[in-house]
């Protein structure tokens, strides 16, 4: 589903630079370095710096409020503007362009985590990726419009282009084009409470309480294995398999 910026996002950006005065510039205007580490190029970018360290501005406003924070990249118009916390990444244009305090946030790709004011250990990439997404923390979302509607949850992971999430939702998962797959091969894979993906094991060594099924056995005897081929939309290369119908499991 293709993400479109609304106009009216668009208009609010263009009113939010507005108002910053256009006169702001450091003066002499930046050669790019400066002490402690930090690096500057563009209108009024790390303008407000005193103490910060390793910090890196590049384009108008980056950064333009932070002033004892460290580690901080901004690279494109109006990334960071806001921004007073440590070790954040903002490439390009809009991208954390609310941030304040939160920290450890990864923006890539514009408007990415644009709304994002307290949230930390956010990472978002692509157009829009976390756009609404105020304070909320620890979220993924990998693609144009991923995680976009998300806003106050946490620990949510968003996979695919318009895999937008519903607001105030925490501990989701959304991965784009899944559902309704099927192969011919392959093994169930399974998610444990820790969140942790794998598949079953069969060996010896990895059981206990191992004892004779005795009658309960009965039930599965009782079922009949058969040898078929999947219909060529699902397996084209016709190979032969071993296993039930779930028609007559189910009786």
């Amino acid at each position: 589903m293709k993400t479109s910026i609304p106009p009216v996002l668009i208009s609010f950006s263009i009113v939010c630079f507005a108002l910053i005065q256009n006169a702001q510039a450091l003066n002499p205007p930046p050669d790019g370095g400066y002490p402690e580490g930090n690096t500057a190029e563009g209108q009024a970018a790390l303008f407000s710096l005193t103490t910060g360290v390793a910090n890196t501005a590049v384009g108008w406003l980056a950064l333009n409020t932070l002033d004892t924070g460290k580690l901080n990249t901004a690279i494109g118009a109006g990334t960071l503007i806001g921004n007073t916390a440590n070790q954040n990444t903002a490439t390009g244009a809009g991208a954390l362009f609310n941030n304040g305090t939160g920290g450890n946030n990864t923006a890539n790709g514009v408007y990415a985590l644009f709304y994002n004011l307290e949230g930390s250990d956010n990472t978002a990439i692509g157009i829009a990726a976390l756009l609404s997404n105020t304070n909320g923390s620890n979220n993924v979302a990998l693609g144009s419009g991923a995680g976009a509607s998300a806003t106050t949850g946490s620990n949510n992971v968003y996979v695919g282009a318009g895999m937008q999430g519903v607001a105030g939702e925490s501990d989701a998962c959304y991965i784009k084009s899944i559902f309704g797959q099927t192969s011919a091969t392959g093994i169930p894979v399974l998610i444990n409470s820790n969140n942790k993906l794998g598949t079953t094991m069969s060996s010896k060594r990895f059981k206990k309480e191992i004892r004779p099924m005795d009658k309960a056995s009965d039930a599965l005897l009782a079922l009949k294995p058969v040898t078929f081929r999947y219909k060529e939309e699902i397996d084209p290369t016709g190979t032969t398999q071993f296993g039930l119908v779930a028609e007559q499991v189910e009786k």
